[in-house]
Order: C-alpha cells, then sequence, then structure tokens
C-alpha cells in the first residue's frame, strides 16, 4: 500500500511519464518567461516607430524641398526693389564710366566706395584706358532679385567718349580763309545697357562681382492691324475734315464749353483735358473707316494734325476720334490718340 502511494505520488509529480506516449512528446516544451515576451514586444515597436520615423521624415522632404522654393520665388516676384538699392547701381554706372585717363585713378577712388571682393577698377583695363568719358544720362530700364539678399539693376548709360586723334587724321587748317576745324579730338555719344548686381546687407549695400553688359533693347515688330473699311463718300470725309479740325482745336485749348456741343446725345464728354502748351495748326490727313466694332452709322476717324509749340516749332500728332452720323452732321462720341494707322 505504501509503495503504490509512492508511485502514485510519483506519477502526480510528472517523474514517471506514460510509456504510451510518442517520444516526442515526451519532450518537456519550455515555457517562456512574461519579462522575456513583453522585451520582444518593445522591440518590435521600437522597429516600427523607427520604420515610420523614416518613411515620414522622406515625405516631409519631398513636401518641404518645392515648398521652400516656391517660398524663395514668392519673395523674388512680390518684394519690390528698394529705392536705396537703385540709387546705389544708378551712383555706381555714373562712376564707373566716368574716367579721364590723364587721372585714372580718380576713378578708382570714387570706385573703391562702391565694391568688395573684386579688383580696384570694377573690371577696367585702366592701363589701355585713352581720353574721356562723362556720363550724359543713367536711366533704370529694369530690376529683379535674384535670391533674397542679391538685386540686379539694369541701367541704360548714355555717355560722351573723346578720344585722341588718331595719326593722319585732318588737322585745323591753317589757311586764314577757310573755318578752322576747332576739333582736336573724336567725339562720340554710346550708350550701354549695364547690369549690376547689388548684395543687400541690412539697409547696407554692395558690389561683390564685375556688371555684365547686355544687348540694347530691339525695336518690336508692328502688328498688322484690320483698320475696316475706307468710306470715299466725299460729303462724309468733308465733314469727318471739318469736326476733326473744330473738336481738336476745342481740346488743346481747353475749351470744353465749346467741345460740348461736338458730342452726340447721350454721350459721356471727358470731364477736363489738361491744358497743353501747344495750338492746333492744320489737319493733315483724315482717314475716315467703318470697323467691324462701328455700330450702324458710326465710323472711326484716324487724323494727323500739326501742332505748334509756343517757340514756333512744329509737331505732327495722331489721334483716334469716334464719330456718329446724325441728320446732316457727325458728332463725337469718344476722344483719345494713338499711334500712326
Amino acid at each position: 500500500m505504501f509503495k503504490r502511494s509512492k508511485k502514485q505520488a510519483a506519477t502526480e509529480e510528472g517523474e514517471v511519464s506514460n510509456s504510451s506516449q510518442p517520444a516526442a512528446s515526451k519532450k518537456k516544451i519550455k515555457e517562456r518567461s512574461p519579462r522575456q515576451m513583453g522585451g520582444m514586444k518593445i522591440l518590435r515597436y521600437l522597429l516600427w516607430i523607427f520604420v515610420a520615423y523614416l518613411v515620414c521624415r522622406g515625405i516631409a522632404s519631398m513636401v518641404t524641398g518645392p515648398k521652400v522654393i516656391q517660398q524663395v520665388n514668392n519673395y523674388v516676384k512680390s518684394q519690390e526693389v528698394p529705392s536705396g538699392v537703385i540709387g546705389f547701381a544708378v551712383d555706381f554706372a555714373t562712376e564707373y564710366f566716368t574716367w579721364d585717363s590723364d587721372y585714372i585713378n580718380g576713378r578708382s577712388y570714387r570706385i573703391s566706395k562702391f565694391i568688395n571682393n573684386i579688383d580696384p577698377d570694377a573690371g577696367l583695363d585702366a592701363f589701355s584706358t585713352k581720353g574721356k568719358s562723362q556720363v550724359l544720362t543713367a536711366e533704370v530700364t529694369d530690376t529683379k532679385w535674384i535670391n533674397q539678399s542679391l538685386a540686379e539693376v539694369t541701367v541704360a548709360v548714355r555717355r560722351d567718349v573723346q578720344l585722341p586723334k588718331k595719326e593722319g587724321a585732318e588737322k585745323p587748317t591753317t589757311n586764314t580763309d577757310l573755318d578752322s576745324n576747332p576739333l582736336e579730338k573724336d567725339t562720340t555719344v554710346s550708350k550701354t545697357y549695364m547690369v549690376v548686381p547689388v548684395t543687400v546687407v541690412g539697409n547696407k549695400y554692395v558690389i561683390q562681382s564685375y556688371p555684365r553688359f547686355i544687348n540694347e533693347d530691339i525695336k518690336g515688330t508692328a502688328p498688322t492691324t484690320d483698320l475696316g473699311q475706307a468710306i470715299t463718300d466725299t460729303d462724309l470725309n468733308e465733314k469727318a475734315n471739318k469736326i476733326t479740325s473744330s473738336v481738336l482745336t476745342a481740346v488743346l485749348t481747353s475749351k470744353l464749353d465749346e467741345l460740348k456741343y461736338f458730342y452726340m446725345e447721350g454721350s459721356k464728354p471727358t470731364v477736363s483735358y489738361q491744358k497743353v502748351n501747344y495750338t492746333f495748326d492744320k489737319v493733315d490727313t483724315v482717314k475716315l473707316r467703318k470697323m467691324d466694332s462701328d455700330p450702324d452709322d458710326h465710323y472711326t476717324i484716324f487724323a494727323t494734325i500739326t501742332v505748334k509749340s509756343p517757340s514756333g516749332e512744329t509737331f505732327k500728332n495722331d489721334w483716334i476720334l469716334k464719330v456718329a452720323a446724325k441728320g446732316s452732321e457727325l458728332y463725337i462720341t469718344s476722344i483719345g490718340n494713338s499711334t500712326t494707322p
């Protein structure tokens, strides 16, 4: 009885296995402690957090890059170049193109107030420079930001250039019967478009690189414009000449009380015309046309007239008059000036 109880106890404690079970099932399965299981979960969480961070960072870099560029572009486009930068560039351009080869060091001294990190002559070969250069006008034609600290100002410089006469050139005559040539030097007027790079440091400005020269603006080609059908009716053309003369005489003398009588009923006359110191002289040409945009019985007058200044000079002006026929007369519906049709 004692032996059976001992065997039974040993069996209950797991020391004696059932011989009927397979060999693989007899191997005891080692269970992991709760602490080991918790550590693996933490590692997996950290791994996923790291992966998520890399993904978010990549997405952020893709989004932030264009955003920064867009902010710079918006700044460049929206911010006007300050007047101080423009004045600085104009002053530099004036000193840049002003020299006397006999006193060339004076130019270097003046230029030194504008430049840094470039040679004292700002690119001019002072040793080969001859004659004199004097700026007549310096006009700003364009301004733009390159970035938040660098602006470019385009200045059109007109200057008077005097060069020593070449050997063998015509000399002043010694014949007292002929007028002598007082010029001892060749004088020309030159125009240059120069782009001045101005670096902005706070409220101060400096030029750290050489300016560059660009081509002069090219005159555009005028497009062909359909001016409508030419009116050949002699009576209408005579009326067009008459009203053109009367209306433009009143306009140039600012006689608004007379001008209102030439307007078509229902039209709105211009409130006022600024008086000019020129007087109407004559009508040179009148072209009466029927444009597609003109309603029935409405026409367009293209007129070239001559005006005179107080000192006697004569000039030609081009005007456009919109007119309407009513009864036996033409009346104005609008007045404006234009280029030659």
